[in-house]
């Protein structure tokens, strides 16, 4: 059996769930920093294809925070599958429905900051909420982007998870 959620790692580790939460992030600082130093001195492009690949999914997410998803869609491939915890949205048809769910209730998205490899390319998000209701989302997302050729082919998103409010 896999242990798939803070509680679940936390029981089989005999740590408390906060140990994890915080080892994990510590784990996701350092390998972004790792990917961002092994990017910039694995291969002599892969600083121009980090570049090209944080222009296009910058121009990607200023188009749908205006309200489109067509750029999006015209980087995937038409088998493509978006997953998020336990759900996956397979094919253009449902993404378009999935992106445009958030669009109408006031949800936009922000590139932070973007690490590539020629098949896989790592995007960091933060969400903007609409103000009616600013836990509508996480905070923040990081998406591995899977690509046949330029075009992606599948994708994971990992939702950074909501932030105690104050009491």
């Amino acid at each position: 059996s896999r242990a798939s959620s803070y509680e679940q790692i936390a029981a089989v580790c005999g740590v408390p769930v906060g140990t994890v939460r915080s080892r994990l992030s510590q784990a996701r600082i350092k390998l972004g920093e790792a990917l961002v130093e092994t990017a910039s001195h694995a291969h002599s492009d892969a600083g121009t294809l980090t570049d090209d690949r944080r222009r296009h999914f910058a121009a990607m997410y200023d188009e749908y925070n205006r309200g489109s998803s067509d750029l999006y869609i015209a980087s995937c491939t038409n088998d493509v599958e978006v997953s998020f915890g336990t759900d996956a949205l397979r094919g253009p048809q449902e993404l378009v429905r999935g992106l445009a769910e958030d669009l109408e209730v006031g949800v936009r998205q922000h590139v932070v900051e973007v690490v590539a490899s020629p098949e896989i390319t790592i995007v960091e998000t933060r969400f903007e909420n609409p103000s009616d209701d600013p836990s509508h989302c996480p905070p923040a997302a990081t998406q591995v982007y899977f690509h046949r050729g330029e075009a992606i082919r599948a994708a994971r998103i990992h939702h950074a998870p909501h932030q105690p409010t104050a009491a």
